[in-house]
Order: structure tokens, then C-alpha cells, then sequence
């Protein structure tokens, strides 16, 4: 079994890797830094698919100070995202069913939905992440966690079965905005917890409004568990904290 954390610190390693590179990195190298966790074909596949992703084209040069904003827009950003941002003009808006669709493939185990679930998520995440951004998270640094976030939720999703898009959905937002929120409370430490218990909060909540209403009933803690990704502990704790606490 591949050790989920390790993967991930892997992965954001050879991003690092691939995004200094004044050369397409082959493949091959790109595999070979996973050598020894006994990937599969298709994590393989998934893996390859991912650094080709234009959305992970990230660079640093020309990134401003990321001081404080109301939108995404208004912060500075390197080039190479500002053209990305110019690229999300030309994506496409799908319509709800064609959406749903692509959520069936993926419950269907359809690996190759992940990357058209991807593009369309593209505004979505940059949209999840402007609230997030500080002096020190920055736009684009968000905005890959929450990709990776998705796309490690889209991983637990393939080939799970029966599900509503509403769910789906929920479930996809949840793990964007959890690698955003957990990338956002390493890099401002402690001073960031009450904010982070917020989040929280707001996450747990829209989770029982969405899961409430496709089930008919307020969902259990474990339900809640699954679908944001955290730990059945943590969200007694959450929920159990008086209003004025969160």
C-alpha cells in the first residue's frame, strides 16, 4: 500500500523539480522518484497526467509581496500564472448535466474523467482560494494545494459507486479547501488556529447541509468524516465547542 503521506511530500518534491526545469522532464525520471512505493499502472498514469497539467505550471519569478486583497485578481502574481489565468478564459462552461456525467465516470472508476474534472474545476479552486491568501499563503501556492487536494479527493472517489453529484461535489471542495486550509496553518503557525477552527467550521457545516439534504437526515460524524476528510475526533471536538467558540 502506498503511504499517503510520503506520496504527497514526493509529488510537491518533483513539481518543485519539474517547475525549475528549463526542460520537459522525460517520464521516465519523473517515475523514477516514486521507485520503491510499488505504484500501479494507473497511479502511474495519474501521476504523469498530473505534471503535464498546465494548472501545476507554477513559477516564482515576478511574484510580488501577496499583500492583502478583496479578489484574487487584484493580487500580484509570476507571469507564468497570470498566464494561466488568461488560459482559464478559454475553458469552456459545461452544462450541469454533462457535469454530473463526468462525476458518474469517475464513480464508475473512469480514470481519465480526472482530467476533465480537473479543467473544469480550474476557476472553482482559484475561486476557493482567494479567501485564503496572506502575506505569506500566497495565490498561487494555494491554488496548487488545492489542486493536489483535488485531486487526491478525486483519487479516494474513482470507482466508488452510486453517489449524488451534490455529494460529489461537496466531497471534492472539502479536500481542495483542507490542503489549502492545512498549507495556509504550516506556513502562519499558531497564529493561525482560530482562523483554522473557522474554516473548519464552515466546512463541517456545508457538508451537513448537503448531506442532509440527499439523505433525508442529518448525517452521522463518520458520514461527516468521509466527506471532508477529517479525523471523527476533530469533528466532535468542532461541533461540541460553544457558538461564541466558532
Amino acid at each position: 500500500m502506498v503511504d499517503k503521506i510520503t506520496f504527497l511530500e514526493t509529488l510537491r518534491s518533483v513539481q518543485e523539480i519539474v517547475k525549475a526545469s528549463t526542460k520537459p522532464v522525460p517520464k521516465e525520471e519523473i517515475l523514477s522518484y516514486f521507485e520503491g512505493m510499488e505504484l500501479s499502472m494507473e497511479q502511474q498514469e495519474m501521476v504523469w497526467q498530473y505534471m503535464q497539467n498546465p494548472q501545476e505550471a507554477f513559477g516564482k519569478e515576478g511574484a510580488g509581496d501577496g499583500s492583502a486583497s478583496d479578489s484574487p485578481e487584484d493580487y500580484p502574481h509570476s507571469r507564468v500564472f497570470q498566464r494561466y489565468l488568461k488560459e482559464l478564459e478559454g475553458v469552456p462552461t459545461i452544462p450541469q448535466k454533462q457535469e454530473e456525467k463526468l462525476y458518474g465516470r469517475l464513480l464508475a472508476g473512469d480514470r481519465e474523467a480526472i482530467a476533465d474534472i480537473s479543467r473544469q474545476w480550474l476557476g472553482k479552486v482559484i475561486e476557493m482560494a482567494g479567501p485564503y491568501v496572506t502575506q505569506k499563503a500566497l495565490l498561487e501556492d494555494l491554488v496548487q494545494e488545492g489542486n493536489l487536494g483535488l485531486l487526491v479527493g478525486m483519487e479516494r472517489l474513482l470507482g466508488k459507486g452510486a453517489a449524488g453529484a451534490g455529494s460529489v461535489r461537496m466531497e471534492l471542495e472539502c479536500s481542495a479547501r483542507k490542503a489549502m486550509e492545512d498549507y495556509r496553518q504550516q506556513v502562519e503557525g499558531a497564529a493561525h488556529a482560530e482562523n483554522a477552527i473557522l474554516a473548519k467550521v464552515n466546512l463541517l457545516h456545508k457538508a451537513q447541509e448537503v448531506l442532509a439534504e440527499e439523505n433525508g437526515t442529518m448525517p452521522t460524524f463518520q458520514e461527516l468524516a468521509d466527506y471532508t476528510n477529517m479525523p471523527v475526533g476533530e469533528i466532535k471536538g468542532i461541533l461540541s465547542l460553544p457558538k461564541e467558540h466558532r
